[in-house]
Parts: C-alpha cells; structure tokens; sequence
C-alpha cells in the first residue's frame, strides 16, 4: 500500500478584498506613527501623524504651539475629510506656580477665535510671561502595559524672562504619544525644579486646552453635568484620562467642556467650545531637592480620540477598541462565583462545583468572612490551603478587600476635614451612606467617611494586605471604596500636607491606590473594582446599574439587566463590566428576588445563564452554589451554556452592535462581530505524486475523513481542491487503493513530513 501524507499551514493574510477601514483592517496594516516636518507660509512646522490622526504644530523663533487637530482616512464613514478641528489656537498646558499663572506655549494674535487663518501664522508670537519653547526630541512610548508600535514628542518649554528666581529653575516638559492603528494622542505633563533658587509649589495644572470648533464639540454637545459622555451622536472629540473615575460630579472629574469666552463671533454662541484635561483640585506638588514631594512631578495621562463619524455606533466601537489596545488586560473576562461562605468547607464545595461545570475563578465575596488583613498565621494558613486546593482542580481563587470609603480607622489614619473633624461622622449621624450629603462647603467633602490612603495607617494597612496575598497566593482581589478618591485636609499625615495634594496627586490618596494595582498586576492578579481605572491596571468594573436593582423580582432584575448590558456596551466592551445575580439574598426583597429558593431549574436561572453567556458579559454569580448537588438536571443546565461559551468565546466576547433595547414588550437584540481580517483560502493545488510510488489512481482523505479515489495525470500528479480557513492547519492522505496495481520502480522508503513551525504536530509515517 503507498500513501503520502500532504499538510498545509494558512497563516492570517490580509485581503484586498477588505474595505479600507481602520475598524476592519489589522493595526500591523496601517502607518506608523511619524514626525513630518514642513512650513506653513514660511513658518517652521512639526507634525505628529499615524495616517488616522494628527497635531501640527507651528515652531516660529522662540514658540512652539499647536494649530490642527484632524482626523484622517481609513474610514468607510469618514466624512472628517482631513478637517481642522481646532478653531484657534492655545497654550499646550497651563500651571499655578507659587501663586503665579503661567501658559506652556502656545501662540497668540489670531484675529477671530471662531477659525484659525493659516495665513496669519507669521503673525503669531508666544504669549507674553508664557513658559518659552526650547527644544523637543523623539522617542518610543513608554506606555505602563506592553505598548503598541508608537512614537512619542517631548518638548521642554522654559521660565520666561523676569520670572522670580526660583521659577527659572523649573522646566516643564509636555509629552505626546501616538500609535499605529489608533485614531487618539495620549499626553501628559511633567514639572521639574532644579531647586537653585528654592523650592516651587505647583498648585494647579490643566494637562491639555482646547479651543474646538462647533462640529468636534457637536452643535447640540451630548453632555452631562459639563462631561463629554463616552460616546454620543453629536461631537467629534472624546477626552478622558486615566484617573476619569465613576462620578457624575464635574468639581472632581479631570474632563472639562465649557464656554470659551475669547470667541464672540461664534456661530451658534460660545457656550461648549473649550475643552480642558485638568486637576480638579491640586496638585499642590511641592518641588525641589528639598521639596515634599521631590524634584520632579508627572501628571496623569490623557487620552484624546479623534471620531471620523457623528454615529453612535461607530464611536462606541473607536471607544472600545482604544480600551482593547491600551488597556489589554480588559479583554480577560473569566466565569466566577461570588462565593459568599469563606470557610474551608465553603471554598471547597464551591471549587468542585466550578471545577465540575467549567468556571474558571471564585472570588469570595463581601460578607463571606474574608479577611485579608489577618496577621493571624493559622488563619492565613487557612485561606492558603484552599488557594492550594483551588489550584489543584485548576480554579484561581480571589477576595474582597474594603479599601478606604465607609471605614474608620482612627484619627491618626481618618480623612478630616478643614476643621479636623472626621469627614463620616455628621454623616452616619444623619443617614450614612447618602453621598450627596455634604460634610461642609467644601466642594470636593462628600459624606461618605473613609480611611486616608496617605496616612501613615495606610502604610500598614498595604503592607498587611500585600502579605496576605504573597502567604496566600489569592490569584485576583475585589477591591471596593477607592472611589473618586476621597480628599483630606490633615497637614500631619505621612504622605500629603493638606486638601490640595491628598486626593489626586503623586503618590497621594489616588497614586497610592494606583500603585497598589501595579503590583498586583506585577502578580499577575486579576483586579476587579467599582472605579473605571482601566489604564492604571483594572481587569473590570460595573456595567453600570442601580444597586437596589437586585432587591426587585426576578423577571424585573432580567429585564432591567438586559437594559444594563444594551446601554454600557455602547461605551465598554463586553468583558469590562460586570453585572451581578443574586443566588442568595443581597441587600432586600427575599424570597422573590434570589436564585435560591426559587430553584436552579427554575426559569429565571436559566434566562440569567443564557443573557449573561449569550451577551459575553460575566457576572458576580453571588452565593454559595452553582447548581444543587441532589438535582443532576441542574448540574447538566449550567455545563450546558459553560460548553456553550467555551464552543463561542472568541465571537462572544468580542465587539457588538446594537439593534434593539429591551422595554420588557418584545424582543431585543445585540449583534456580536469580530472581523476575521484575513481572508478564507479557496483554491486548487496541485500535488506530484511519482515519488509515492503511485501508478493510475489514488484514495484520498483529508484529515482522517472519508477517501475518494482520484486518477493521476500522466504527469503522475492529482488536483486537490483546497478550502481553508484562516491560521488553520490540515492535512490529506494519498494511498493506492486496495487492488491497484503499484509501479514497478516503486522502492521501499518511510515518508515523513510536518507543517514547519509545528514540528511532529501532525507527523505522518507511511511505507510504500
């Protein structure tokens, strides 16, 4: 008997077939981001460009500032057409520096601040008492996770003349990043004091200013409480940063879209054309080599992406492919129980019931009896035996941590405010935790007491729970209460000196926060928490919803979720947020708002497994079971939809588009796509078989399926129709059928071959 054995490898290609849209194409298939060098009316130019988006900026004698914005190309929808998105110009970054305004850059004498006139260029001079351009330099992204392909501008800009001595030692350096495949710029600020003249105070920064026209803002600016939403049917520009947090309250978001008073020619008024990236409140940085907080101070970064469409939809799916690409661990989205008994026995049912359906985490939840911050060995012993256990049915194993809000710790270690009061006291007095309470007519103190991150308790408090995780080896935490990060008036506290540099600054109240994600990240952790702080390390948080919603009747929860997930999809991708199912009772409304006791074959479970599996949205499964142990059924129902998003991952957990909201009368309806990129191989091969020995016919199979019997040509060679999907592999076998006849030439010989990058993956021996 002879046979061959033939394996081929289709590795992903770009088609030409494929529409020239960014949105479709691979990022390895679009321009490198670039400096372009060139003048406008004899003015020195630099511009920053990746072929989707890009920032020009004139460089006259002595200035540097920015005059376009566009977005570019690449696009089925684009209708941007290159257009300028910026109506005048303005400073790169504005500071308080010991008392003292002062813009970064920037270029003034526009004559009409409601278009820029290329022609005026020559015209325009640096601000007068402005920081001055001095020099700029290249570089790659230095992004906090693996970034993609990139470049980066730095510029410095320094004191002006008749500055006070101590400024002229400060250098401020504004740094833009691009990269390949992303219609945005990311940018941040860094302020550094030599300290010759003394320490600086840097009370206040705005990271980026914008003067925009009516199109980028939208004519009817989709906004809230002064923020532009995620993504909108009106404006062009979406700004956020990585310390954007979940408030609704703009005195503490760092995204701000006002009036631009300077534009009295505006078409439809002033109102919503000036867009600033800012501290709220600080940051209250003193610098120098004697300074509190250092020499040198690096803001936060901000995010600018540039729309090419007006539709929703369009810019949900620039929203979250940002995300996807520069906060990759979002796209982690493991099936875990909220498991609500922390005991041995607890953890150990939960394992074997993940372990039997296919659940791949359990994160213990609040109220389960959890605690990280044990110092107790044969406690932590404890809860390390059932990480080993865990691990051992290959389930990772995680826990819920009350960071700072709603505690207090002591006057020592307790956020105060200007009086030195605690800032929860009034508050649990008058109906804790009503957060819109004020503590005082500070703007920035809302009631909700909390532990301060900045305190020398913090210390403690950090290095207890980083113990905990190493004795233990937990694989994920829950963190909950970091919130907007609250602020605290205490000058005696280890880490801040008052309100201005204890919320939001280097290694404050925020920073700390963050620096605990990194190390965690670092373990490899998974990170699920209540804040959107997905560009400082976390997996995951809310989808968005109301949380006295799971108190309600099951059918009403379903519907009310179904709702949840159509809207913050818009703006997230499935896998990052997080929605909840009440197995056992939560806040309220038992018995007929929980799983248990209505049953696990009851209607509703099912409807959960299948809305939640089916929208690629992973839940916090909130109880102490799965399914129940004396009803197999329910055993069988639960594996039924794991095997089913297991079957489905790739396109489940992918992107989505809209087309109808549930209203609880009639259907809705989520479209998940992933374009594939590559195109599907559907050709014709031809295979020489004289050196098998093959003489007139030949049984092919491919892939252990059926054989056929072909006829060789004269040239002793078969067709083979070849029909494959993208980065697949397959293989067909040529053998002579039983009764053929072999060529008399035919030697004896072993054929071996394999798919070269797949050595001995589909080896094949035969013999003649």
């Amino acid at each position: 008997m002879s046979a061959v054995a033939l394996i081929l490898a289709h590795a992903k290609v770009a088609s030409d077939a494929v529409p020239q849209d960014w949105l479709l194409l691979p990022p390895s298939s679009l321009p490198d981001a670039a400096i372009v060098e060139g003048s406008h009316h004899g003015v020195p130019t630099l511009t920053l460009t990746n072929g989707l988006a890009s920032r020009t900026f004139a460089v006259p004698a002595g200035g540097f500032g920015t005059i376009a914005l566009s977005r570019s190309g690449f696009g089925s929808n684009c209708d941007a057409g290159g257009a300028n998105f910026l109506r005048a110009t303005s400073p790169e970054a504005e500071m308080r520096l010991d008392g003292v305004n002062y813009s970064i850059g920037g270029l003034v004498g526009q004559s009409d601040f409601a278009f820029l006139n290329m022609s005026e260029l020559p015209e325009l001079t640096s601000p007068a008492g402005a920081f001055r351009y001095s020099a700029h330099r290249t570089g790659a992204p230095t992004a906090r996770y693996k970034p993609p392909r990139g470049l980066t501008l730095s510029v410095d800009f320094v004191a002006p003349e008749g500055a006070p001595a101590a400024h002229r030692d400060v250098v401020v350096t504004v740094v833009y990043a691009l990269y390949r495949g992303l219609p945005l710029y990311e940018k941040h600020v860094a302020v550094t004091c030599s300290g010759r003249g003394g320490s600086v105070v840097l009370e206040s920064l705005a990271t980026d200013v914008l003067r925009l026209t009516n199109e980028a803002t939208g004519y009817w600016p989709h906004a809230e409480r002064g923020h532009i939403t995620g993504a909108s049917t009106s404006g062009r520009v979406h700004m956020a940063s990585e310390m954007t947090r979940g408030t609704k309250d703009p005195s503490r978001g760092t995204t701000r879209l006002g009036p631009d008073e300077s534009c009295t020619t505006c078409t439809q008024g002033n109102g919503a054309l000036l867009l600033r990236s800012v501290y709220p409140r600080g940051p209250a940085a003193q610098l120098g080599p004697a300074g509190f907080h250092g020499r040198s101070f690096a803001s936060f970064r901000t995010y600018v992406l540039l729309h090419d469409s007006d539709e929703a939809e369009r810019q949900g799916l620039a929203l979250r492919r940002m995300y996807r690409t520069l906060a990759p661990q979002v796209t982690e989205n493991p099936t875990f129980l909220h498991l609500t008994d922390a005991t041995e026995a607890g953890i150990r049912r939960a394992v074997d019931q993940c372990a039997a359906v296919g659940f791949e985490m359990i994160i213990l939840s609040f109220g389960s009896g959890l605690d990280m911050e044990s110092t107790d060995p044969a406690y932590v012993r404890s809860v390390a035996a059932s990480v080993e256990y865990a691990h051992s049915r290959g389930i990772e194993l995680g826990g819920y941590n009350l960071m700072a809000s709603s505690r207090r710790v002591g006057h020592a270690g307790d956020c105060v405010n200007a009086s030195g009061a605690w800032n929860g006291a009034a508050c649990l007095a008058s109906g804790w935790p009503k957060a819109e309470r004020r503590m005082s007519e500070k703007p920035d103190l809302l009631c909700v007491g909390a532990a301060c991150l900045a305190s020398g308790w913090s210390d403690g408090y950090f290095r207890r729970v980083k113990d905990f995780i190493e004795a233990t080896g937990l694989d994920a935490i829950e963190t909950d209460g970091p919130y907007e990060g609250q602020s605290c008036a205490s000058k005696e506290h280890a880490h801040h000196r008052g309100e201005g540099s204890s919320a939001l600054t280097l290694r404050r109240l925020y920073e700390r926060n963050m620096e605990f994600y990194a190390w965690c990240k670092e373990r490899g952790m998974y990170v699920h928490a209540p804040d959107p702080y997905y560009f400082r390390g976390i997996n995951k948080d809310g989808m968005g919803y109301v949380e006295t919603n799971w108190n309600l009747p099951l059918w009403e929860q379903i519907t009310l979720a179904r709702q949840n997930i159509y809207d913050g999809t818009w703006v997230k991708a499935p896998s990052q947020g997080w929605m909840f199912v009440p197995l056992v009772k939560y806040h309220g409304g038992w018995p007929q708002c929980c799983v248990e006791p209505a049953g696990f074959l009851h209607g509703e479970w099912e409807f959960y497994l299948s809305m939640y599996f089916a929208t690629g949205v992973s839940p916090c499964y909130r109880g102490t079971r799965l399914y129940d142990d004396e009803e197999p059924a329910s055993e069988a129902l639960v594996q039924r939809y794991v095997a089913f998003n297991n079957k489905y991952r790739t396109i489940l957990h992918a992107d989505m588009v809209h087309l109808k909201r549930a209203d609880g009368n009639g259907i809705d309806a989520l479209l998940h796509v992933e374009p594939s990129r590559a195109a599907a191989i559907n050709t014709t091969l031809r295979v020489p078989l004289y050196y098998s020995g093959l003489d007139d016919v030949a049984s092919v199979s491919r892939m252990g399926g059926e054989a056929t019997t072909v006829r060789l040509r004269r040239d002793f060679s078969v067709t083979v129709r070849v029909e494959m999907a993208p980065a697949s592999v397959a293989w067909w076998v040529f053998e002579s059928p039983p009764g053929s006849a072999k060529r008399a030439d035919a030697s004896q010989r072993s054929v071996i071959t394999h798919t070269p990058g797949l050595p001995g993956l589909f080896d094949a021996t035969t013999k003649t």
